[in-house]
């Protein structure tokens, strides 16, 4: 078999079978000595009938193990310089991806290092940084002197003293309020107080315990005239509750309080008028409520007086808590909510004629009374 020049040609090994073969590539013939029938003469040359070539034998060309030769450029697989290209591809992505590989590998350890390195590099500082503070202490310089801070903090102790001594002292007075509080018992024990407090709690009345000589005594009520806590008890009566009238008059007193020296004038005087103005906001509160349950309702005119007198109350109040102690000051605090929670019941009563309004209001005030005193006493102390 001709080779052509535009293929390749692979050839397999041939089985051993056919290597005896080859040693003989001509074919075998095969001569026929059968009889012959006839007798032929000598004289003439004998005739010699062909005999079949056996033709099936298999054609066996040159034995060229595995080995793959290329004839041409323009061959139907595309010849030497297609797969040439096509390694050429192969073997450039392979190289691409190697050193990729390494290139990261190489990265990686970098940082690794680095990280390493850092964390090896700070142990060397402070091992450095250790021995330092020893070394120029102890030997190099020269103990302070102990005389050089002393004159200070007998100059710093001298100045709150100075200024405290800056203050002037301001005089309250409280006049003398008459008031008429209406008993509903009196109790050696406390326990018993308030089981009784309880039962007119139920009921809807107001109730003020007050611990008076070593006795427990529950108010239900209060006006700053006999005729007023009268007309009180009288509604209890007649509800088939015994009560009694007891005068518990507050007398008039003083109390002398220390207000910083550059306070100004209009403060000064909002306190110093505190007193009067209670005074004067209890005496109308009363009346009002008094009013209140003898012709069920209030007149305009008396609760814009007691709105006024409230307001006023409050600005003393602040400018008298501006200068007191913080100890005495819930004290006072106390004292003015009472006050503003008796005029709040007043201001519903007049919008609605509620009595119940009236007796929210005769509890706050007992409350006030009380809260005032105490606050007084400690102003005293």
């Amino acid at each position: 078999m001709s080779k052509c020049p535009d293929y390749t040609i692979r050839t397999r090994p041939v089985p051993e079978a056919s290597k005896k073969d080859k040693e003989t590539k001509n074919p075998k013939v095969t001569l026929n000595t059968a009889p012959v029938s006839q007798v032929i003469d000598s004289s003439t040359p004998p005739v010699i009938e062909p005999v079949p070539i056996e033709t099936d034998i298999p054609h066996e060309s040159e034995i060229v193990p595995y080995v793959e030769e290329a004839v041409g450029r323009s061959g139907f697989m595309g010849g030497k310089n297609r797969n040439w290209n096509r390694n050429k591809k192969a073997q450039r992505a392979f190289a691409i991806r190697i050193t990729g590989i390494v290139g990261g590998a190489v990265a990686v350890g970098l940082l690794f290092g680095y990280a390493a390195l850092q964390m090896l590099a700070v142990p060397e500082e402070k091992q450095r940084s250790a021995p330092a503070s020893p070394v120029t202490v102890q030997h190099d310089v020269p103990p302070p002197a102990p005389a050089a801070s002393v004159p200070k903090p007998k100059v710093e102790a001298a100045a709150p003293t100075a200024q405290a001594v800056q203050t002037k002292s301001v005089v309250i007075s409280f006049p003398a309020l008459p008031l008429y509080m209406v008993q509903g018992g009196v109790f050696t024990t406390k326990e018993g107080a308030a089981q009784e407090q309880a039962a007119y709690k139920q009921k809807g009345w107001p109730v003020y315990q007050v611990a008076d000589g070593g006795k427990f005594a529950v108010f239900l009520g209060m006006g700053s005239s006999k005729e007023e806590a009268t007309a009180i008890a009288q509604m209890y009566r007649d509800a088939k509750q015994a009560v009694y009238v007891k005068e518990k008059p507050v007398a008039a007193t003083s109390v002398t309080i220390a207000v910083p020296a550059g306070l100004e004038a209009k403060e000064v005087a909002n306190i110093t008028k505190i007193g009067d103005v209670q005074a004067a906001l209890c005496k109308e509160l009363s009346a009002m409520t008094s009013e209140g349950f003898r012709e069920g309702k209030v007149a305009p005119e008396r609760m814009q007086r007691v709105v006024e007198l409230h307001q006023q109350l409050l600005d003393t109040g602040r400018s008298l808590l501006a200068v007191t102690d913080e100890k005495k000051k819930p004290l006072i605090q106390t004292a003015l909510n009472e006050a503003t929670r008796s005029i709040a019941a007043t201001k519903q009563f007049s919008s609605q004629s509620n009595r119940t309004y009236l007796w929210q209001a005769e509890e706050a005030m007992m409350k006030w009374m009380g809260a005032s005193q105490a606050w007084q006493n400690s102003l005293k102390q």
